[in-house]
């Protein structure tokens, strides 16, 4: 079952949400017609700030033992990591922003971003007081995203949602059954990434709030 709980654990990291929630905003939710490009610029400006560049600070700081593990398991050694991936969200939120002022009716792209970086913010803040999961902040950002964005939707997203819960499930008991968390800081996690996301997202949106 180890094995499985990596698995689920690799699959759905926390790195690779903002490009899912992006990617999925692009394919299904952005109903403006722009040229093909400006979704794969979007796209790679994601995957550069939100993957890539975390990626390669986490294993420099690994490198220089600034931390003793990939998985980082103390709050003490995420802090540094917290900090840099806030600093390159907002990178990505100040290029899609540049984009997003030369066209209309997309400000949705900018309003993710800007959701990204306060749930970094938020998962930040409360991991210098108390260890959360950052993978189920990751799903459950996904999961706000979704449900902030179900009313203005043109598509029905009730089953996406529900496929979202059920993955955040399997990410809970992944986190569970690696011990890398107790319960507590596996629903700490999903409630900030979740509410983090709608509020901002229902705010901006200016249709849920």
């Amino acid at each position: 079952m180890k094995q499985l709980a990596n698995v689920i654990s690799s699959v759905f990291h926390p790195l690779f949400m903002p490009v899912i929630g992006m990617g999925f905003y692009l394919r299904y939710m952005m109903f403006v017609k722009v040229t093909p490009a400006l979704p794969i610029f979007i796209l790679m400006v994601m995957a550069s700030c939100t993957i890539v560049f975390p990626l390669i600070t986490i294993f420099l700081m690994k490198s220089s033992k600034m931390i003793t593990s990939v998985h980082m398991p103390s709050k003490e050694e995420r802090k540094w990591p917290l900090l840099f991936g806030t600093f390159f969200f907002g990178l990505a939120y100040m290029i899609i922003s540049q984009v997003t002022d030369k066209f209309s009716g997309i400000d949705g792209l900018k309003d993710i971003a800007i959701a990204g970086v306060t749930t970094l913010i938020c998962c930040t803040i409360i991991n210098l007081l108390y260890k959360l999961s950052i993978h189920m902040a990751g799903i459950g950002g996904l999961t706000g995203m979704l449900v902030a964005f179900a009313p203005q939707s043109e598509i029905n997203l009730i089953y996406v949602i529900i496929g979202a819960v059920f993955v955040a499930g399997l990410v809970g008991f992944a986190r569970l059954k690696l011990s890398a968390h107790s319960s507590g800081q596996v629903a700490l996690g999903y409630a900030v990434g979740f509410v983090s996301q709608f509020v901002v997202l229902g705010f901006l949106s200016a249709n849920i709030l």
